[in-house]
């Protein structure tokens, strides 16, 4: 899976993935700014019309309130009674108080308390207010809305003269002719206040209609822009996510991994040429197989649902096969499984470890083994006597040690050099291994010294094979440029017996040793076998 990652994650996380990043900060980008330009617009639409009928519904206002102080005042003329004077009053404070804001936003220095004040005056909404100001200040220069603002500062003459006959009569006038001219002017001023309040009227809705025609052409503006935008993301998106895939199957197809798709059933989707070089199989009949097919074909076995089953809980699976095709070499195969996106199916990476599993196996060899004789070396032959004593221990059973070394070797070196005593080692080797029963353990521990555990072994059968063993060195002959030599051994054999499993195997490698000198010094060519008793006091000494 590390050369997946390597190339495929990688590739893909830095191309691929990036790519897609950029698409998504994009996409998402645009969109927001979709997003945000289209609450501005709809906020921005929404506060235009709710400005015009603030305007509307104030004239409607305005128009109550004067006609309230013309009704009233003629009530009062007619009748002399205070409370209608009052009531006129009251009626003409809407138009006045829409004057004062209107001139209160007037000003070069706009005072906006006057004028939020004046709007409330006039009966307006206070929701309203702020956009009846806004309205004002952002289009009182446009076109019908500033003729609408026109005409309604040609009202203030007709307001201000109300508000001066009210606060006459509320003075007092004495002649009915005073009273007759006062009425007559209430009626002149009602009469040409009316064509200005339907003007109003009319440029506000030409106002409003042509707020609709702009705000149609600006949406429908904003629409193609927003679709221009969303066609050009969406094209440059495709043509990256098109170039990156092209590049991603580029890679995949010359990955140094074999690498395909599957299917949930463990059909294969797509694979690259590697894999089809793997496995022996053209492209054409792979793609469309199933993975329990082609496992069956080099007599190994992957179950897929159990894979699948087994990538719920981890990120990838990985399983080694050793896998015989026929007329090829036998193959060690590394499947990698990682699950893919809804789970809807996986990818498998496959690699070729034949290599690597001989090397392993040869540093293995070489670090239990004696490079010249091929028998095990010390290191593993004392890991095996300590699996012996647990064994004896663990089973109740007995094994037998026996340590040999060689009699007269040192002639050979001494006469002929050390190439002829390294080809005597390595042919001795064999002749040892031959009385050996399957599952004894020879090994070489240095120079002339070997060893053997005879395992399953009662110490009369022993004694017996290691005699065999005696005489098969002792009737060996090795010749070397014309000169034969006659070489023969001397052993130590102990017994490992379950009373022995609580010692080491250094005190009984010592033990076996001292009996192997002591049959040397007995005239060579002979076997002690240590007595139980004294082992056990060899460790307590």
């Amino acid at each position: 899976m590390k050369a997946f990652e390597s190339l495929f994650s990688r590739r893909r996380g830095k191309r691929n993935a990036g790519a897609s990043t950029t698409v998504m900060v994009v996409g998402l980008g645009s969109l927001i700014v979709v997003l945000g330009l289209s609450l501005l617009v709809t906020y921005s639409v929404l506060e235009i019309k709710t400005g015009i009928r603030a305007y509307v519904s104030g004239e409607s206002l305005w128009s109550k309130g004067k006609e309230d102080a013309v009704y009233f005042t003629h009530r009062y003329i007619d009748t002399g009674e205070r409370h209608y004077l009052d009531r006129a009053r009251e009626g003409l404070a809407i138009p006045m108080g829409d004057m004062t804001a209107r001139l209160a936003l007037e000003q070069s220095d706009v005072d906006l308390a006057v004028a939020r004040q004046g709007f409330e005056q006039g009966g307006n909404h206070p929701e309203d207010v702020p956009r009846l100001i806004w309205l004002f200040n952002s289009f009182h220069e446009v076109s019908d809305f500033r003729k609408a603002i026109s005409i309604w500062r040609a009202t203030d003459e007709y307001i201000l003269r109300l508000d001066e006959l009210i606060e006459v009569l509320d003075e007092g006038l004495e002649s009915d002719r005073q009273l007759a001219a006062t009425k007559k002017e209430l009626n002149t001023i009602r009469s040409e206040l009316r064509p200005l309040e339907k003007a109003f009227s009319t440029a506000m809705g030409a106002a409003d209609r042509r707020f609709n025609n702009v705000l149609f052409v600006t949406v429908g503006m904003f629409l193609a822009m927003v679709a221009v935008l969303a066609m050009t993301v969406f094209s440059w998106a495709a043509r990256r996510v098109a170039v990156s895939e092209n590049e991603l199957r580029a890679t995949l197809e010359h990955a140094g991994v074999g690498m395909a798709v599957l299917q949930r059933s463990g059909r294969i989707q797509t694979a690259n040429e590697k894999l089809c070089e793997i496995l022996a199989y053209p492209k054409s009949r792979l793609q469309g197989m199933y993975l329990s097919d082609i496992m069956a074909s080099l007599h190994a076995e992957i179950e897929v649902a159990e894979v699948f089953a087994d990538l719920a809980y981890d990120k990838e699976v990985t399983l080694d096969r050793h896998c015989v095709a026929g007329g090829r070499q036998p193959l060690w195969l590394r499947f990698t499984f990682s699950a893919m996106a809804k789970n809807d199916g996986f990818i498998m990476v496959l690699e070729d470890i034949s290599d690597e599993r001989s090397r392993m196996a040869a540093l293995a060899y070489e670090a239990s083994h004696d490079p010249l004789t091929g028998l095990l070396n010390r290191r593993e032959f004392y890991r095996r006597l300590k699996m012996a004593l647990e064994t004896a221990e663990s089973e109740s059973t007995r094994h037998a040690l026996c340590m040999i070394d060689l009699d007269r070797f040192k002639e050979i070196n001494d006469s002929c050099g050390h190439a002829a005593g390294d080809d005597f080692l390595q042919k001795l080797g064999r002749v040892i291994r031959r009385p050996l029963r399957e599952g004894d353990v020879l090994a070489r521990l240095g120079g002339d010294e070997f060893a053997v555990i005879f395992s399953y072994c009662p110490m009369d059968v022993a004694l017996k094979i290691a005699e065999g063993l005696r005489d098969e060195v002792e009737s060996f002959r090795f010749e070397w440029d014309g000169r034969r030599f006659h070489v023969t051994l001397s052993a130590g054999l102990v017994e490992l017996g379950p009373a022995m499993a609580q010692l080491s195997p250094d005190h009984i490698l010592d033990v076996a040793d001292s009996a192997c000198y002591w049959a040397k010094q007995q005239g060579r060519n002979r076997i002690y076998v240590v007595p139980p008793d004294e082992l056990t006091q060899g460790s307590s000494d």
